[in-house]
C-alpha cells in the first residue's frame, strides 16, 4: 500500500483541448482549488482558437503550473490520443483526466487522495450534468455515469493496460475501466461530487443518452474482441 501526501503535490491533470476558448479560463479556475495538484499538461489538439494561450495566461493569474504541448497534425488527432500524448508527460505518480469544458466541485483538500493506494487503484467520485447558460444554473442529480473526468488513477496502473485505446471516438472511458479491471486493478467509487459536465452546442456527448450508448457498445465490443483475441491465442474451442 502507498499512502499520498497532499504537500508532496503527486497528481497531474491532462487536459486535451480542441477550440475550447469559451470555457478553458474557467476550467483551470476550478481545479486551482483544489490540493494536490503539481502541474497541469495541457494537449493542443490542433486548436484554432486562443485555448492555449487562455489557458497558460489563466494558469499564470492562479498560480498553477501549466506545461502546454502541441499535437503534431494539423488535424485534430482526437481525445483519446491526445490524452495519451499528454499522459506520456507525466512525471507524478497520480494523474487525472480533465476536459477544458467542464468545472471542477471539488475546493480544498481532495478526500481521493486519501484513498487511492490504499482502497484501490482508481478512485471513481459522481459527476452532475450542466445546462450550459441557464440562469439560475440548472444541474442534474449526481451520477456515477462513466466519464473520463472521474478517472483518477495511477499512472502505472493507467500505462501499464495502454491508456486510452486511439481507435474509440466513444467509450474509450469505460473500455479503459474495462481493462484496468481486467488486468487485476481495483477500481474504488465514492459519493463526492467531482465535477459538472456543461452540455453545450459543441459537446462531444451533446446528445448524451446517445453518446453513451454508442460508447458502450464500442467498449463490449473492445472487451469481446480481446476475448474471441484470447481464444484464438491459446487454441480454446
Amino acid at each position: 500500500m502507498t499512502k499520498y501526501r497532499e504537500q508532496d503535490q503527486p497528481v497531474t491533470v491532462v487536459m486535451a483541448v480542441h477550440n475550447g476558448a469559451p470555457f478553458i479560463a474557467e476550467a483551470i479556475k476550478s481545479l486551482s482549488q483544489v490540493s494536490g495538484l503539481k502541474e497541469i499538461i495541457l494537449v493542443d489538439d490542433a486548436c484554432t482558437d486562443q485555448s492555449p494561450s487562455i489557458a497558460m495566461a489563466t494558469a499564470k493569474e492562479c498560480k498553477v503550473a501549466l506545461r502546454c504541448f502541441r499535437a503534431k497534425s494539423d488535424q485534430p488527432i482526437g481525445p483519446s490520443a491526445a490524452r495519451n500524448l499528454g499522459a506520456s508527460k507525466v512525471c507524478t505518480p497520480l494523474i487525472w483526466f480533465f476536459d477544458a469544458d467542464d468545472i471542477c466541485e471539488i475546493q480544498g483538500p481532495d478526500p481521493r487522495l486519501n484513498l487511492i493506494g490504499i482502497s484501490g487503484d482508481v478512485i471513481v467520485g459522481s459527476m452532475r450534468y450542466l445546462e450550459h447558460g441557464s440562469h439560475p444554473p440548472k444541474y442534474s442529480q449526481p451520477t456515477h455515469c462513466p466519464s473520463t473526468n472521474l478517472l483518477y488513477l495511477t499512472t502505472e496502473a493507467f500505462r501499464s493496460v495502454g491508456g486510452f485505446n486511439e481507435d474509440l471516438r466513444f467509450g474509450e472511458d469505460v473500455d479503459l475501466l474495462v481493462r484496468l479491471v481486467e488486468s487485476g486493478y481495483e477500481v474504488t467509487s465514492i459519493d463526492v461530487l467531482v465535477f459538472s459536465y456543461r452540455q453545450h452546442q459543441d459537446s462531444l456527448t451533446n446528445s448524451i443518452p446517445s453518446a453513451k450508448s454508442q460508447g458502450m457498445l464500442a467498449a463490449v465490443r473492445a472487451r469481446l474482441s480481446r476475448i474471441n483475441t484470447g481464444i484464438s491465442e491459446t487454441g480454446a474451442p
